[in-house]
């Protein structure tokens, strides 16, 4: 357990001036991420989910990406009684750049692509 937490605490100091760049922190990086671009938007509920935190703390966390200019609530285009949250064209930018940073600066990175891959593959075990 020690050795994940090194490495989240690595990669957190690694992209800390990308989330500055972005008026990001790191919960709010962590909900771009949780939000497929290339997906349907994610009701606040499965967001909620996604980030493993109750309704209060989402809803403080998607009203500082709105404020951001980052996200949009929206009624869901299926049930309009549902809100979704929607990046926008800023919000898709600050996401890939700390996708790209997080996946480029995270220790995991160094791994050869064998060891990643089995490494991948035992955690996803681990969670299922």
């Amino acid at each position: 357990m020690l050795a994940t937490y090194e490495v989240t605490k690595q990669t957190d100091e690694r992209v800390a001036g990308i989330l500055a760049r972005h008026g990001l922190t790191p919960v709010m990086a962590f909900a771009l991420w949780a939000v497929d671009p290339d997906g349907p938007p994610p009701t606040m509920r499965t967001l909620a989910e996604r980030m493993h935190c109750n309704a209060s703390n989402l809803t403080y966390i998607c009203d500082q990406l709105v404020r951001a200019g980052l996200a949009e609530r929206q009624n869901a285009a299926d049930d309009k009684r549902q809100r979704v949250l929607v990046l926008t064209d800023a919000g898709r930018d600050a996401r890939s750049h700390v996708v790209d940073a997080v996946l480029k600066e995270s220790p995991l990175a160094a791994l050869p692509k064998e060891n990643l891959r089995r490494l991948t593959a035992m955690l996803s075990q681990s969670l299922t």
